[in-house]
């Protein structure tokens, strides 16, 4: 008897300090890393679409057009997506 005391007491300390189930949802629920950045629809134009009248450049690395938009002082790729 006195060792399933020892035991329990034993097992009540070690489980102490475990999180419970509801601890997991809430951390669950904590802030997520924001959205990817997803292209524009460029048919319309538009800020950030490529101007039909205007250079674009070939960067080698990545085999990708980009080009610059004085209009917001960025690069950005040919499909819409910001150049970082």
């Amino acid at each position: 008897m006195r060792l399933a005391l020892i035991a329990l007491t034993g097992a009540a300390a070690l489980l102490a300090g475990c999180k419970t189930i509801a601890t997991f949802r809430e951390d669950s629920q904590a802030p997520r890393a924001a959205p990817a950045v997803v292209a524009r629809d460029c048919s319309k134009g538009g800020v950030g679409c490529p101007p039909t009248d205007r250079r674009q450049y070939y960067d080698d690395k990545t085999a990708r057009y980009y080009y610059f938009d004085p209009s917001t002082g960025r690069y950005y790729w040919e499909n819409g997506e910001p150049r970082f």
